[in-house]
């Protein structure tokens, strides 16, 4: 989607990454694929999808895949996020 992030605003997209760090508060994290960095909103996971997000450990680089919804923010013409579906950690 990063060749052209407007194409796929609104639609599901799936992406693998090396975790990064982790804002509770917002319920969301970072990842990071190549030199790209992706923010990830998790606050629609169950619980326990949460609780497995929370036990990572801020740049540990653990590889996981995200499965969800891209939004592009209203401030700028280059700032996204992907409201999660679904993400796997692939310890």
């Amino acid at each position: 989607f990063r060749s052209n992030p407007l194409r796929w605003n609104g639609k599901t997209v799936k992406v693998v990454g090396s975790f990064e760090y982790k804002n509770s508060l917002g319920e969301s994290f970072s990842m990071e694929q190549g030199d790209d960095d992706i923010d990830v909103v998790y606050k629609d996971l169950t619980r326990r999808e949460k609780e497995e997000i929370l036990k990572l450990e801020n740049f540990s680089n653990v590889l996981i895949r995200v499965a969800g919804r891209l939004e592009k923010h209203s401030f700028s013409d280059n700032s996204f996020d992907i409201i999660a579906k679904k993400v796997e950690i692939l310890k």
